[in-house]
C-alpha cells in the first residue's frame, strides 16, 4: 500500500480516523487556512466582533452536524456491505469508487424520509461521502468563505440603493438555514444524552471558574500582583466561553469513552486517555488551552489579531464537541 493510501485514502475509507502523518497535515492545511482568512478579513476591513462571531457559529454546526450525518450513512453502508458479502471490497483503497457509490445510496435512502423536497436531498446525498474529515471541515470552510465574499459583495451592492443590510446578517442567514436543514436530517435516538453532556461540561466550567477566581483572591490577598494580574486575565468572558467549548469536547469525548463504548480517534488523546482515563482530557484542556490563551492576551498583537486567533482556538473546541455531542446523541 502506498504512502498516500496507507495514510489518507484509506482513514477516510474507514470514516475519517486520524494518525500522526495526517494529523501533522491537516494541522499545516489549518494553519496556512488561518493565515488566509486574517489576511482576507483584514482586506475587507472587516472587525473581528460579536458580529462577526455570530456569522461564523451556524458553519461550525453545519460542519459538525454534517459530518455525523455522514457517520450515519457510513454505518449503514457498512452493514449493507457486510450482509452482502462485499465489506473488503468497500473498505479497501483499490475501490474507492463503490465505497462512495454505496455511501451515498445509503444516505439518500436514509434522507428519504425526511420530508425536505427532493432538490435539497438529492444533492446533499451525492456530498455526504465526502464528509468524512478533514472534508466536512474543508467543504465547509469553501462555503462560509463563498458566502462570506457573496455577503460583502450583496452589502456594497446594495448600499449603492441606499439599502443597509451587513454582511454578517446575511452570511449568519444562509448559515443557520444550511445548519437546521443538516441537523433537522438526523436520527435523534437518545436525547438524555444532550443532557449529560451539556451538564457535565458546566460542571467543568464552573469548577474551572471557582477555581481561578479562588488563585486569584489569594494572590491578591497575599500582595502577589503579577500573579493575581495573570489569573484575573483568565477570568474574562470569552476566555471561560472559550474553555466552555473545549469542556464541551471533553464531556462528550468522556461519556462516549467511559460508558458508551466509543473508541477515540485521534493518536495523541488516544494515547493520553488510554494511560490516565477519559478523565484526564478535562485536565488536558486545561493545562493545554488555557496558557495559549493567556499568552494571546498578554501578547503586543492587535486586538483584532489576538480576537480572530481566540475565534480559532474556541473552533479547535465546539467544532469537535459539537460533533461528538450530536453524535452520541444520534447514536451512531
Amino acid at each position: 500500500m502506498g504512502f498516500l493510501e496507507e495514510n489518507f485514502i484509506e482513514p477516510i475509507l474507514r470514516g475519517g480516523d486520524f494518525n500522526p502523518v495526517n494529523s501533522v497535515t491537516y494541522a499545516a492545511i489549518l494553519i496556512v487556512s488561518v493565515y488566509g482568512v486574517y489576511r482576507l478579513v483584514r482586506k475587507f476591513e472587516i472587525k473581528i466582533d460579536k458580529h462577526f462571531f455570530w456569522a461564523i457559529i451556524p458553519f461550525i454546526v453545519l460542519a459538525s452536524s454534517t459530518r455525523v450525518l455522514r457517520d450515519v450513512a457510513y454505518g449503514l453502508a457498512y452493514k449493507a456491505a457486510e450482509q452482502t458479502g462485499q465489506l473488503s471490497r468497500f473498505l479497501s483503497v483499490s475501490e474507492p469508487g463503490f465505497n462512495i457509490g454505496l455511501l451515498q445510496q445509503k444516505a439518500f435512502e436514509h434522507l428519504s424520509s425526511s420530508p425536505l423536497p427532493d432538490f435539497i436531498l438529492l444533492p446533499l446525498s451525492w456530498i455526504v461521502p465526502f464528509f468524512a474529515t478533514p472534508g466536512s471541515y474543508l467543504l465547509t470552510f469553501f462555503l462560509a468563505l463563498f458566502i462570506f465574499l457573496f455577503s460583502i459583495a450583496a452589502e456594497k451592492a446594495l448600499g449603492k440603493r441606499n439599502i443597509r443590510i451587513p454582511y454578517w446578517k446575511t452570511m449568519l442567514s444562509i448559515g443557520a438555514i444550511a445548519a437546521v436543514i443538516s441537523l433537522s436530517v438526523l436520527p435523534y435516538r437518545y436525547p438524555e444524552r444532550f443532557f449529560h453532556v451539556t451538564g457535565l461540561t458546566i460542571l467543568a466550567s464552573v469548577f474551572t471558574y471557582a477555581f481561578l477566581h479562588s488563585l486569584s483572591h489569594y494572590f491578591k490577598k497575599n500582595n502577589r500582583n503579577r500573579l493575581q494580574e495573570a489569573f484575573g486575565i483568565l477570568l474574562k468572558k470569552d476566555i471561560q466561553l472559550i474553555m466552555s467549548a473545549h469542556f464541551l469536547d471533553a464531556s462528550a469525548t468522556f461519556i462516549a469513552l467511559k460508558y458508551l463504548g466509543y473508541g477515540e480517534q485521534h493518536p495523541l488523546v488516544e494515547f493520553v486517555t488510554g494511560i490516565f482515563g477519559p478523565e484526564s482530557f478535562f485536565l488536558l484542556k486545561a493545562v493545554v488551552v488555557l496558557p495559549i490563551l493567556w499568552y494571546i492576551e498578554r501578547s503586543d498583537e492587535s486586538r483584532d489579531f489576538k480576537g480572530f486567533l481566540k475565534l480559532v482556538i474556541l473552533i479547535l473546541g465546539l467544532a469537535p464537541g459539537l460533533r461528538d455531542l450530536i453524535r452520541i446523541v444520534v447514536g451512531t
